[in-house]
């Protein structure tokens, strides 16, 4: 995303193309991910670099 990596293990890996695969994030298929802990760190590091951004 915005030419850096993150390594996203285990149920994380279909995760990146949600969030690489254009301009919209469907939300509510992101939601499946929000019980861990290190991916809604990461989704919190995006939103604040600016990478990410949620309507």
């Amino acid at each position: 995303m915005d030419g850096e990596q993150y390594l996203l293990k285990g149920d994380a890996r279909p995760m990146a193309p949600l969030l690489c695969a254009g301009a919209y994030i469907d939300a509510d298929r992101l939601a499946q991910f929000t019980d861990d802990e290190a991916l809604l760190g990461l989704l919190c590091t995006l939103y604040n670099q600016g990478s990410v951004y949620f309507e």
